[in-house]
């Protein structure tokens, strides 16, 4: 309603009064939307803001406006210097004019998400504040006027359209209208309510409900029914209070709003990294065989000979038979040692995932308190003392690769040439394959091992591709790429980022595909 033709209509005498023959100094824009008029007045500024963003327009007075020193604009550069000779507005339309010396109007065009600011000479139009609204430019002012029949022979008439036919109430003038109507049948008794409560809209006061957290601010010309509320005589006054109000709530909401969205991203990251740990840990504990095959090999001693890349032994555990790959050149009890390594190696990666559970378990928590903090917070300040920090301080480290996965494999894709040194040397181990193409710039690619798995040939060859077309080779039909297991890629000194030595290979061919 604090754009209705009822306000706008009572908002122009005040301002007829008000403002008639004061000079128009500065007419800028320093906010997307927004206008602001400084008018003097005698030793007197006056000021008038007018906001026709899509989803809220309005019109407000501050005592004081400072005008920023930077990032402001000069608009409607003709008005300046120009006595403001009178205010008006229309019959049955929601537009102010503002009438200047040199036959210029500035029309204030208050319809919702369409609202505009036109500047006319000699009733032409000049200039367009919103330029996306060009229909603006064909209003003709002497045409604005529109006209409503409030006889009650014309309401007996038209009782079926009748809300179409009185185009100037709004919802909630409507629904005052219905539960004052309820039970009455008489069309006269009817159309008297309306007379009174039109009367009601021309003469009252301005009532204005505050925002909450929880609830917008509303401006009615009708009594509204709840404690709080706030009744004003001027309507310059209770519009600059409603749109402090509308402003403050909005900057709340979307404060708020914004806090809760990162919280809950925050949790949702928690919990994919605890689904993919607890994934992990469960492979881990669930796969004993190096602890397992040392054991076997230990109790074997004696009929292991040496120099041999394997043996067949009988599993005390599954009570079946066993081949178990060793390396020639190390005795079985050596042999049996890597494999105790391997397990406790295991084991304290267990316990490293185990104890990152436990952590995460705990921010979830904590995260999920300040949700319920932010949800209930009631005013801008007590979401300023949870110092929820969404976009200062800090950022999160993001991972150095893309991931990809392949039959539960894991392959990791560098994303530029610091990043390949970081995967390369900082996220995998001798176990890992490693890939890039060959003989030109391109991604380092990595296989994440899976103990006890061998790699299967597909995912080598689908990671393989990935290298070939992160790489310069990516238009080639066919391109080849170096394989070898990370053990075997080491990094010089003073040498380039991205760059590295590798000191065995095997190369495929492959079509380069994303």
């Amino acid at each position: 309603m604090h754009v209705s033709y009822f306000l706008l209509k009572r908002l122009a005498q005040e301002l007829n009064k008000e403002f008639t023959q004061s000079i128009l100094s500065q007419c800028f824009s320093q906010e997307k939307d927004e206008l602001i008029l400084q008018f003097e007045k005698g030793r007197q500024s006056l000021f008038i803001k007018i906001l026709v963003a899509p989803d809220f327009s309005c019109i407000s007075f501050p005592k004081i406006f400072n005008r920023a020193k930077k990032n402001n604009i000069d608009l409607f550069t003709d008005l300046p210097g120009l006595k403001l000779q009178s205010v008006l507005s229309y019959e049955n339309e929601r537009c102010i004019s503002l009438h200047f010396e040199n036959d210029f109007t500035l029309l204030l065009k208050m319809h919702g998400n369409r609202s505009n600011i036109i500047l006319f000479q000699q009733d032409v139009c000049v200039s367009l504040f919103r330029n996306n609204l060009p229909g603006d430019e064909g209003i003709k002012l002497n045409q604005l006027n529109r006209k409503i029949d409030w006889s009650l022979a014309y309401f007996e008439k038209h009782t079926d359209t009748i809300k179409q036919n009185y185009f100037v109430f709004d919802k909630e003038t409507w629904k005052t209208i219905e539960e004052k109507q309820k039970g009455i049948f008489d069309a006269k008794e009817k159309w008297q309510i309306i007379k009174t409560i039109k009367n009601e809209l021309e003469t009252q006061f301005y009532f204005v409900q505050p925002g909450s957290a929880h609830q917008k601010p509303k401006f009615s010309l009708l009594p509204i029914d709840v404690e709080n509320i706030k009744t004003f005589t001027k309507a310059t006054e209770a519009l600059t209070f409603f749109t402090n109000e509308h402003h403050q709530y909005k900057h709340f909401f979307s404060l708020q709003q914004e806090n809760i969205r990162f919280i809950q991203q925050k949790i949702k990251s928690a919990e994919v990294y605890n689904k993919k740990a607890k994934d992990k840990l469960a492979e881990l504990q669930n796969d004993q065989h190096y602890q397992q095959w040392a054991d076997i090999i230990m109790a074997n001693l004696h009929a292991i000979s040496s120099g041999v890349e394997g043996v067949t032994l009988f599993d005390f555990y599954t009570n079946k038979e066993i081949h178990i790959k060793l390396k020639r050149e190390l005795t079985a009890q050596k042999n049996a040692e890597i494999f105790y390594t391997k397990a406790k190696n295991k084991h304290i990666e267990i316990q490293k995932i185990s104890q990152a559970l436990a952590e995460k378990e705990k921010q979830i928590q904590t995260l999920q308190q300040q949700l319920e903090e932010v949800k209930a917070a009631q005013a801008t300040k007590a979401l300023a003392k949870l110092n929820i920090q969404t976009s200062s301080g800090k950022e999160e480290k993001s991972l150095p690769f893309h991931e990809h996965t392949v039959k539960g494999f894991r392959i990791w894709v560098g994303k530029n040439a610091h990043a390949n040194d970081e995967l390369t040397l900082s996220y995998t181990f001798k176990e890992d394959l490693w890939l890039h193409a060959k003989d030109v710039s391109g991604s380092h690619v990595v296989i994440k091992y899976q103990s006890g798995k061998v790699f299967p040939k597909d995912v080598i060859e689908r990671a393989a591709q990935l290298a070939a077309y992160y790489s310069k080779s990516k238009n080639e039909s066919l391109a080849a790429v170096i394989v070898t297991p990370k053990k075997y890629v080491r990094k010089r000194k003073g040498d380039l980022p991205g760059a590295v030595v590798v000191e065995r290979e095997e190369v495929i061919l492959v079509e380069p595909k994303p």
